[in-house]
């Protein structure tokens, strides 16, 4: 799909707290898990051993790398009648929404997304429910999020309108 927008670069590091959020705490879960282990309260040693020291770096470089792909993954576009994306790394996904099925544009800004400055845009469809909101674009900036918006609404509304007279 050619000319196809891109997320801000600070994407990168949205996707990775994110994903290094999410290990951070599986390995809190494991390390109280470990606490509780006989051995360890036989040994009275620490349970973070080189291994586990290993394993944590393995993980951050590995959410690092998943957020980078992540990134270069997402495209996003205005057509005359229909906003498109694709996005995925193992499977690809495409998304076509047309403009006339689109209720309401949000601009969310979670506590992440504001420390690096930027904003994630929701595209509400009917009969689509929040938990399957296929039109999230996360990591663009609040300016853009808004701009996105008022030109979706706007296209959003010609096209009802279009459609209102042509019955």
């Amino acid at each position: 799909m050619a000319n196809m927008q891109r997320l801000h670069p600070k994407a990168v590091w949205l996707f990775f707290w994110t994903n290094a959020i999410g290990f951070i705490f599986l390995g809190i879960a494991a390390l109280l898990a470990s606490t509780f282990n006989l051995t360890f309260l036989e040994t009275e040693k620490f349970p973070m051993t080189e291994g586990g020291v290993i394993l944590a770096t393995v993980l951050i470089i590995g959410s690092y790398l998943w957020a980078k792909l992540h990134y270069a993954s997402y495209k996003y576009d205005l057509k005359e009648d229909v906003f498109q994306k694709e996005y995925g790394i193992l499977a690809k996904r495409y998304v076509t929404i047309p403009y006339e099925k689109i209720q309401n544009v949000d601009i969310h800004r979670g506590l992440l997304a504001r420390m690096l400055g930027l904003s994630n845009l929701q595209i509400q469809t009917a009969g689509a429910s929040y938990a399957g909101a296929e039109g999230t674009l996360p990591g663009i900036t609040h300016k853009v999020a808004e701009q996105l918006r008022d030109e979706i609404l706007k296209r959003a509304q010609t096209r009802k309108n279009t459609q209102g007279s042509n019955i």
